[in-house]
């Protein structure tokens, strides 16, 4: 029986280890080191430089766009319905039109046959 250890070696990534660090900076950190985010690597982790006020400011810059984004399609909406009115008032006064002048045409009809 053949065995194929070494044939995958070169598709699998090697990582190469963290640093060691002392177990009293590693009882400071409320996060595991793993997530954090490291200088010159991709932002991957947790950033903890992140404040609540940050988060906060965040928070209300998303909310205040979701705002304007509800008052904008409310106003859109409000344009539209009218839109659809006059064009419903329009309709109705074609249509009473095409009733008169079918009424007119109908007696014209009627009157001709007699």
């Amino acid at each position: 029986m053949k065995t194929t250890q070494g044939l995958l070696d070169d598709t699998v990534p090697h990582y190469t280890q963290l640093q060691q660090h002392s177990t009293e900076e590693e009882n400071m950190l409320t996060v595991p080191r793993h997530m954090l985010v490291r200088p010159g690597e991709p932002k991957h982790g947790i950033n903890i430089a992140v404040t609540p006020e940050d988060h906060k400011e965040k928070k209300r810059k998303i909310d205040a766009k979701y705002r304007l984004g509800c008052k904008t399609r409310k106003e859109e909406l409000r344009i539209r319905l009218q839109n659809l009115r006059e064009e419903k008032a329009q309709l109705k006064r074609e249509k009473e039109s095409c009733s008169k002048e079918d009424n007119s045409m109908a007696q014209k009809l009627q009157s001709n046959r007699t």
